[in-house]
């Protein structure tokens, strides 16, 4: 009976965000400094008289262009990642076992990111590169998601968050998941427009999901 109630106990216990918050930093942190590594120039120069041309030679055998690509691309998804998490984690004022679960699951995708656009980028013109990269962003939608509503229905938000802000990032981060299922669906078909639609899709969302809102709560 003592332990079923020190369960209890531990299952409904409540803590402050701030240590979530700066382990998901720091997870961003190490994710988006990763990415940077598949930029990697194997070759050298072969002489002074032909640097200039053995480094475009570098770059074009290298396919550096499209990991370049990939790189900003792969950047730009971390990004909204981050900054979603941090206005989302300005109206929750607490978390509990679960939602802490929920982060940790949301960390498997994030730290994904690095693997699948090295994989992109050095399969630029394979279509099943594609695919993978993009269930990668979806899988860390999906857990985002669960994050946001799971806080909503377990009272984890701050009670004085205005109702049409709880609504507008519902609404938001549906649309950017269901844009992502659909991009997944149509990725074996047309993967370099399924990923620009996300990534657009993306960077529109960041500026119309309720910001202004948060940040005059948080004054």
């Amino acid at each position: 009976m003592r332990s079923l109630l020190r369960r209890e106990r531990f299952t409904e216990r409540q803590e402050s965000t701030a240590r979530v918050e700066a382990l998901t930093d720091g997870i961003f942190s190490v994710a988006m400094t990763l990415l940077v590594l598949g930029l990697a120039v194997d070759a050298h120069e072969a002489s002074a008289a032909t640097a200039n041309a053995d480094l475009w030679k570098a770059l074009i055998a290298g396919g550096i262009g499209w990991k370049f690509l990939f790189f900003l691309a792969s950047f730009v998804v971390a990004v909204w990642f981050w900054i979603g998490h941090v206005l989302v984690f300005w109206t929750i004022e607490r978390v509990d076992r679960i939602l802490m679960w929920w982060n940790a699951a949301f960390f498997i995708p994030v730290v994904l990111i690095p693997f699948t656009t090295a994989v992109i980028g050095s399969f630029p013109h394979a279509n099943l590169a594609g695919v993978f990269y993009l269930l990668d962003i979806l899988g860390a939608g999906l857990t985002f998601d669960a994050m946001w509503f799971y806080s909503e229905r377990a009272g984890l938000i701050a009670t004085q968050t205005p109702p049409e802000l709880v609504r507008a990032i519902g609404r938001r981060l549906l649309y950017v998941t269901g844009l992502l299922i659909l991009a997944s669906a149509v990725a074996p078909f047309f993967p370099y427009a399924a990923i620009l639609a996300v990534l657009v899709t993306m960077v529109y969302a960041a500026f119309t999901t309720g910001a202004r809102l948060i940040v005059d709560q948080r004054q």
